[in-house]
Order: structure tokens, then C-alpha cells, then sequence
């Protein structure tokens, strides 16, 4: 329910949101206090029920970012914490898990594949504000696990 608080924040405070816009003087570009703002959001999303793209993005709206760059912002900042992850996993299961290495290729070019697709269509939402839909389905989803959690 916090995810579609955030997700609809930009297009509540649209015009607060272009003023900031208006002041921006690069588009295009992320000045140094909207990238610690987005990157302590970055930070808080790794509290559960908060999705770290969709907050990351819409903080960087609201930060006066177009839409364009807070989304590719947002997703070079997964990067690291990607990367970071996937070698923690290797280095604690490597021989654990008894997975033949052909598998895991297989895997990690399945999981690339399905990730970029679906980055390629979270950016077109990004592009054409449609980012804020999924706030009434964060809500929804969220009021039945209250109910029946």
C-alpha cells in the first residue's frame, strides 16, 4: 500500500512536480542533491512492500527529474545492488545446492532475457506516465492481505 502511495505522488503534485521541472536547467541530467534523495530512497526500499524501481522513479519525478532520465537513473542505480547480490549468491551456495552449471547458464539467461523485456516495458510506463496505474493495484493487493493475511 506504501508502493501506491508513492506511485501516485508525482501525478498528485504534477504541479509541483513541473515547477521543480521548470527550474532543472539540463535535462537529462541528475544534479547532485536529486541523486541522494533518490539513492537514500533506494536505501528505504529495502523495507518489505516497498518496491525499490517504482520509488526510486517517482522520487526522482518529484525531485524534478523528466521522466525519461529518472527512470534510466533509477535503473543504473539497481546495478551495483544486482551485481552485489548475485555474487554474494554464488559465493555462499557454490557446491551447496548440487545445480549442474548448464542449469545455472540456463537460468541467468532466462532471468536476462525476461529482466530486459521487462525493463523495456516498465520504461515505456515510465515514458508515458503510466508508472501511476499500478497504484490502485498496489492498494487493492494491499487491502486484501490485510483482510486475509
Amino acid at each position: 500500500m506504501c508502493t501506491g502511495v508513492i506511485l501516485a505522488l508525482p501525478v498528485v503534485l504534477s504541479r509541483w512536480v513541473r515547477k521543480s521541472q521548470a527550474r532543472r536547467s539540463a535535462p537529462g541530467s541528475v544534479n547532485a542533491g536529486a541523486a541522494w534523495v533518490v539513492g537514500l530512497t533506494q536505501a528505504l526500499a529495502i523495507l518489505p512492500g516497498i518496491s525499490r524501481s517504482g520509488s526510486t522513479i517517482s522520487v526522482g519525478l518529484l525531485c524534478g527529474l523528466d521522466r525519461e532520465t529518472a527512470g534510466r537513473f533509477a535503473f543504473l542505480l539497481s546495478i551495483p545492488i544486482i551485481l552485489g547480490a548475485a555474487l554474494h549468491q554464488v559465493l555462499t551456495t557454490t557446491g551447496h545446492l548440487g545445480v549442474a552449471p548448464g542449469a545455472s547458464l540456463a537460468g541467468f539467461l532466462a532471468s536476462a532475457v525476461t529482466g530486459y523485456v521487462a525493463l523495456r516495458i516498465v520504461m515505456h510506463l515510465v515514458r508515458t506516465g503510466g508508472l501511476a496505474l499500478f497504484a490502485p493495484y498496489c492498494w487493492l493487493i494491499g487491502t486484501l492481505a490485510l483482510i486475509f493475511g
